[in-house]
């Protein structure tokens, strides 16, 4: 929808863009299950796991991005985005494990 108002211009001014059927296709494609179906689902984790257990799910999306793309698309994984994965994990890691503790955990 951010694209409309550029894309209604270029009718009115007479400058055809490539963004013809299959392109409309496409920007749906990406779109509707990266946008709104994504916002969606963090939306249902946020409501289902509290927000501080559903912001760990952000960081730990990009890896599950590369390994969708290398089953999916075929992408190569390279030395880098093992490196990448294993900085995130390390980081979560020590997220969940050195959370300092509350004043109702300590009493306990």
């Amino acid at each position: 929808m951010t694209a409309l108002p550029f894309y209604l211009y270029e009718l009115a001014s007479d400058e055809r863009s490539t963004l013809n059927a299959g392109g409309l296709i496409a920007l749906a494609y990406v779109a509707i299950p990266g946008g709104a179906l994504m916002y969606y689902l963090f939306n249902r984790s946020i409501e289902a796991l509290g927000a501080a257990r559903a912001g760990v799910l952000l960081y730990i999306q990009t890896i599950f991005i590369a390994v969708l793309a290398y089953f999916i698309l075929g992408e190569k994984l390279q030395t880098y985005h093992l490196e990448g994965a294993v900085l995130i994990i390390a980081g979560l890691l020590l997220i969940i494990l050195l959370k300092p503790k509350t004043k109702a955990a300590a009493a306990a």
